[in-house]
């Protein structure tokens, strides 16, 4: 096992992955909150169903659901509990992945043909005030089945 403490976390308990830990998780688990400090890293296991449960999670380490060369391909969930008007150890934040400077997070799953179109290119770094990324102005004639109504234009 690969958890700081050497087994997989009571129910309910605060966790905090300290520098120079690197914990596989590959057995469900219910936190209060998970703490991923800078240097220590989360790997979520290619294991079918697991589910993490917690209020919240802190990363300045590295939160990673499969790599870009190694995806996630099996069912994965997590689930942030609590109730919204209360507070954590770190303050207001309750219900979130908060990852602050430093850290990372990254979830690669299956590779999808995305039901969406651009519809045009946005430089990198522009300083254009508005772009239209996605339009349904032709959901009439849009060969893409589910799209045949008219929908959200996207703007950034």
């Amino acid at each position: 096992n690969s958890w700081p403490s050497g087994a997989v976390p009571a129910s309910a308990e605060s966790v905090v992955i300290e520098s120079g830990y690197h914990v596989l998780f590959d057995q469900s688990a219910t936190l209060t909150s998970l703490t991923i400090e800078s240097g220590a890293s989360f790997v979520w296991a290619n294991v079918d169903d697991l589910e993490l449960r917690t209020e919240v999670v802190n990363v300045t380490g590295a939160f990673l659901m499969g790599i870009n060369t190694c995806r996630l391909n099996k069912r994965a969930s997590i689930k942030l509990d609590g109730l919204m008007n209360s507070t954590t150890k770190l303050g207001n934040n309750r219900k979130v992945i908060l990852v602050t400077e430093g850290g990372t997070l990254e979830m690669h799953g299956q590779r999808k043909s995305s039901w969406t179109k651009l519809a045009q290119t946005i430089p990198a770094y522009s300083r254009l005030d508005c772009v239209l990324v996605y339009d349904h102005s032709d959901w009439e004639t849009n060969p893409f089945g589910a799209e045949r109504v008219p929908g959200l234009s996207v703007m950034a």
